[in-house]
């Protein structure tokens, strides 16, 4: 099952960056790529607790620097802001909005998040987390994460270590 996701993401990826322009529009700068507010989803993983939370949300391609004069590959280098929310099912119900910022080059992928956990009962935890991983220009990404605590209320909600695989839709 695991398998035939990732191929599923991997051959989705491959169809966005396959399209080859014609001629005709190969001198025009790329408006449908740059400043549009996309989906994004993902998934979380924190392996000390056994957690995998489930993301969905929005994000928007901000400041895209191109290879090219033309903007065609704008997906070599850019950089996304994004807001989300990480929802897990498993175990115990809590949510937990994230507002991020992330900058991809290739294969390479950093990520700041601000991440604010609640069981909306007495639990709460807002944390920083800083990502680095790799991805597939920008596109998809793993990453690995490390939940910093500005406020913890329960430790359940925020543990460190988190892995993050994550798809944008173009």
């Amino acid at each position: 099952m695991t398998r035939q996701i990732l191929i599923i993401l991997f051959l989705l990826t491959c169809k966005d960056l396959l399209c080859i322009p014609s001629d005709s529009t190969k001198k025009q700068i790329r408006t449908d790529y740059y400043n549009k507010i996309k989906i994004r989803i993902g998934g979380n993983y924190n392996f000390q607790t056994n957690y995998l939370k489930a993301e969905v949300g929005i994000y928007k391609n901000d400041f895209p620097f191109s290879l090219h004069r033309t903007g065609e590959w704008g997906e070599i280098i850019n950089h996304n802001t994004f807001f989300t929310t990480e929802i897990n099912f498993f175990d115990s119900f809590f949510i937990g909005p994230k507002l991020g910022y992330e900058f991809n080059y290739i294969f390479f992928q950093g990520r700041i998040n601000l991440i604010d956990y609640t069981d909306f009962r007495k639990n709460n935890s807002f944390v920083f987390r800083p990502e680095l991983g790799g991805t597939l220009f920008g596109l998809f990404s793993v990453t690995y994460g490390y939940n910093v605590a500005i406020y913890n209320s329960n430790n359940f909600l925020a543990q460190p270590h988190v892995i993050s695989l994550t798809y944008n839709f173009h």
